[in-house]
């Protein structure tokens, strides 16, 4: 993160100190780039210590806020627990928990996890946020002040999930654009069986063409003679 803003800030030096214009105008483009870059690496995972309501009582949590969906969310988390042999947790009280368990990356002794993943706000429905409490049994909650070291690595867990997430969103993603091209390959195959079927009706049009071009010149012959008899038929009439 150091690195991206030191070079962010040398980027934006440039710009405004350049003289040419076609070079101010590159050095722009890099520098909105990789402000663009931080920004996105910063909002990525905001994971703050935070207070939540639990039992009708205030308790210290972490809030953690990911640039998905509440429900995508809440299954990478749960599929990651469950990974780690943890179930997949009871509901009680508004929360997801996950009792007793031997969760060593956040504590060496057995916690209660209490999770619950809502979206942003009405208006933010691309985003979550995930409030997680950690107890040592019970009512018996942890806090920044009580237990420091383990508030962080819940903060690091969560912050860690980044990547599950992005994996889950490209698996995600690979898998709609699998049944949307299965789903154009279908439409595809239709046209060629309807061309089939065309070409079918066209050979078969053209054969019917060829036979009534046949009978039309066979009728022809026939009209002729007929008018020919009539000719023969009207002058004995009037002999």
């Amino acid at each position: 993160m150091k690195t991206l803003l030191t070079l962010a800030l040398q980027c934006n030096f440039l710009v405004t100190e350049s003289n040419y214009k076609v070079k101010n105008t590159f050095m722009k483009k890099i520098y909105l780039i990789l402000a663009a870059n931080i920004l996105c690496s910063i909002s990525f995972a905001q994971t703050t210590v935070t207070k939540a309501i639990f039992n009708k009582t205030e308790q210290p949590a972490v809030s953690a806020e990911y640039v998905y969906g509440a429900d995508f969310t809440e299954q990478i988390l749960m599929d990651d627990l469950k990974e780690k042999g943890f179930g997949k947790g009871k509901s009680t009280k508004g929360y997801t928990l996950f009792q007793a368990i031997n969760f060593n990356e956040i504590s060496p002794d057995k916690i209660d996890l209490y999770i619950k993943t809502e979206k942003k706000s009405k208006k933010e429905k691309d985003k979550s946020v995930c409030t997680v409490l950690v107890s040592k049994g019970y009512d018996n909650f942890m806090g920044k002040e009580t237990d420091p070291i383990v508030i962080q690595n819940l903060m690091n867990y969560l912050n860690g999930l980044k990547k599950k997430l992005e994996t889950g969103d490209l698996d995600l993603k690979i898998k709609e654009q699998e049944e949307q091209l299965k789903k154009e390959e279908k439409k595809y195959n239709g046209y060629l069986d309807e061309q089939s079927d065309l070409e079918k009706k066209k050979r078969k049009l053209e054969e019917d063409l060829i036979n009534n071009k046949k009978d039309q010149e066979k009728q022809k012959t026939e009209v002729e003679k007929q008018r020919q008899v009539l000719d023969i038929l009207k002058k004995q009439r009037t002999v």
